[in-house]
This record gives C-alpha cells, sequence and structure tokens, in this order.
C-alpha cells in the first residue's frame, strides 16, 4: 500500500524481555498494510536484536533497524527519518496498548483527521498491575476537541496529568514534524510536545479512555537521578518557557507552568542536596531561581511552607556551588 497511514517508530534498548508483548499488543496494526512498524534498536547487549528478528519475520508490516547507541531521542530521530506514513506515534518498548486500543485509535485517525491525537493512559508495574490512571474526563465525554490553549491547560494545571508531555501517548500528523528534531536530552518529551504547540496551531482530538500502558520500571531513565538527568529535567523547564513566550500564551497559563516549575527546581534541588551534591547541578538551579523569579518578593507563593522551602534550597544551592567545582 503506496498511502500508509500511521508509522509506529518503537525505541528499544535492552528490553528483551518486553519488546514481544509491545509489539503483540498492537492488534490491528499488525500485518496491516496501511501500518509500518520501526522497531529501533538503540545498540541493545542483551537479546533485543534476537526479539527483534523474530517479530520482523512474524508481521509483514514489521522491520528492525540496528543503530550504534546514541540514547531516546537518538533512536526516535532515526525513526523519524524513515517513517512514510501520513501520522506517526513513538512507543517506548517496554510498554503497551490495552486490549482493542489500536481499533480506536485507527478509527480515531479515519473520522477524525486531527493534527493530533490524544489518549489516556494507566502507570503500570512490570507485572501489569495498574497504579493509576490518567483520562482529561472520567465520565460523560467520549471525545474532546482541544485548542493549543485547552491542550496547554491540561498539561499544566492538571496535577492528575491527563495529557502530560509523555509523547507515546500521542499520534501526531507527520508532516509537522518530519523536520522536528529530538533533543539529545533526557525528559525530552515536554519540550518536544510544546515547540510542536509553538509552531503550529493544532487540531486536536482527545479520546476519553486509557488506551496506553506506561510501564514503571525503577532502572528507566526516568527514574534514575543523575547529574546529567537533573541538569536535562532543568533545560526541559527553561525550553517550556521558552515555547509559551512563542506562544504569546496568557498570564494564568504562565502562572501554572510557574508554579510547576518552582515545583520541579525545589524538588530537584532536594535530590542534589540529599545524593547528587553536585556544583554543576546547584549552579544551574541558581540560574532556574534568576529565570523564574524564584525570589522576587512580589511573588505570591501558593503556601508559606513553599516560600520557605524556596529560600532554604537557594541558600543550600548557593552553599553547594561554593563547596563543589565538579563539572558533572
Amino acid at each position: 500500500m503506496k498511502n500508509k497511514q500511521l508509522t509506529i517508530v518503537i525505541a528499544a534498548y535492552n528490553i528483551a524481555g518486553a519488546l514481544s508483548r509491545a509489539v503483540d499488543s498492537l492488534g490491528v496494526c499488525l500485518n496491516n498494510d496501511a501500518v509500518e512498524i520501526l522497531i529501533i534498536n538503540d545498540g541493545s547487549t542483551d537479546g533485543t536484536q534476537q526479539i527483534a528478528d523474530q517479530l520482523s519475520a512474524k508481521y509483514t508490516n514489521l522491520t528492525n533497524y540496528h543503530k550504534s547507541n546514541g540514547g531516546l531521542s537518538s533512536a526516535r530521530n532515526f525513526g523519524n527519518q524513515l517513517a512514510t506514513a501520513a501520522y506517526i506515534t513513538f512507543m517506548d518498548g517496554d510498554d503497551y496498548l490495552l486490549p482493542d486500543a489500536a481499533s480506536s485509535l485507527m478509527a480515531a485517525l479515519t473520522r477524525f483527521k486531527p493534527d493530533m491525537l490524544c489518549f489516556g493512559y494507566a502507570k503500570v508495574a512490570e507485572d501489569g498491575t495498574q497504579l493509576s490512571t490518567h483520562v482529561l474526563h472520567r465520565a460523560g465525554h467520549a471525545i474532546d476537541a482541544l485548542t493549543n490553549d485547552e491542550l496547554v491547560d491540561a498539561i499544566l494545571t492538571r496535577d492528575d496529568e491527563p495529557v502530560a508531555g509523555y509523547l507515546p501517548t500521542k499520534i501526531i500528523r507527520h508532516a509537522l514534524i518530519s523536520n522536528l528534531a529530538f533533543r539529545d536530552m533526557q525528559y525530552e518529551d515536554m519540550p518536544f510536545v510544546f515547540e510542536l504547540m509553538a509552531r503550529h496551531q493544532l487540531d486536536t482530538i482527545y479520546i476519553n479512555q486509557v488506551l496506553y500502558a506506561y510501564v514503571q520500571r525503577p532502572e528507566s531513565i526516568t527514574h534514575a537521578y543523575t547529574v546529567q538527568s537533573v541538569t536535562d529535567k532543568l533545560t526541559g523547564l527553561e525550553l517550556v518557557q521558552q515555547s509559551l513566550t512563542q506562544m504569546a500564551t496568557d498570564g494564568k497559563r504562565l502562572s501554572a507552568n510557574w508554579r510547576r516549575s518552582l515545583i520541579s527546581v525545589l524538588w530537584l534541588a532536594s535530590v542534589n542536596r540529599r545524593s547528587l551534591r553536585s556544583g554543576r547541578v546547584a549552579r544551574q538551579i541558581l540560574t532556574e531561581y534568576k529565570r523564574f523569579d524564584l525570589l522576587d518578593k512580589g511573588r505570591t507563593f501558593p503556601t508559606r511552607y513553599l516560600k520557605m522551602k524556596t529560600l532554604f534550597y537557594y541558600w543550600n544551592s548557593r552553599w553547594i556551588a561554593r563547596k563543589e567545582t565538579d563539572n558533572g
């Protein structure tokens, strides 16, 4: 089939035990000429390549590629350049779709033809135990049409993260991102989504169903704090702020992002104090204090406790920055 509807890019690194489950969950997308499935093996050192070869033999529309290790962003960029379909989604190789999810997603793409299709997800343990569910509306609306502003609101103001910046819960019109690269950093999803919104007024459709299982692995890059991961997280806050400025968003949304950034900076400052004690991290935290005016006397803090924590971690970060002279 020449005009394919959907490309599914699956980044895979040392997930031999999970990759088959991810692919087998794709339901109606398997052996479907309207869909191309690309496994990008990012230099795995376990049996991931052997599993990918078996899956390529099993499913006619699945191709696997092996590249040298470059990280998740590198694998996604590799797949983005190979994609030929009208839509693209980026699936993590240790996650999976829930039963009948693929049918719902393909039907929604055909019916609505959106710029971006978003959907609910569940956080699950490695054994499949459901830890939490995340949907925009728990009852009443099967489908929501969202503007960019409404999408920003859902991401920044909902603590239950029904949309979040998590990219695998989104299917995007490929023409909109064919020339948009993932940055070489961890926690790249949120900056990517906001840059997309800064570039385009999106016609977004949200399916109010839990369709995706986001597996919580303690050893995954999103759950392991290092100097690099913390500085990447701080850089992500800066990039989101830049995109919001480009979008000329209103004060309410900027305030929501300020609150979100405040909580993130304080948490990362606490990680640095408790375990990393990195001068590099401390100096970047102090930079974010300036960027977000966290010490502005005119700021109204959500609670007095947060205000006290903000002052504490400012002085603590200054102390670490002076004491520790590491470069990473």
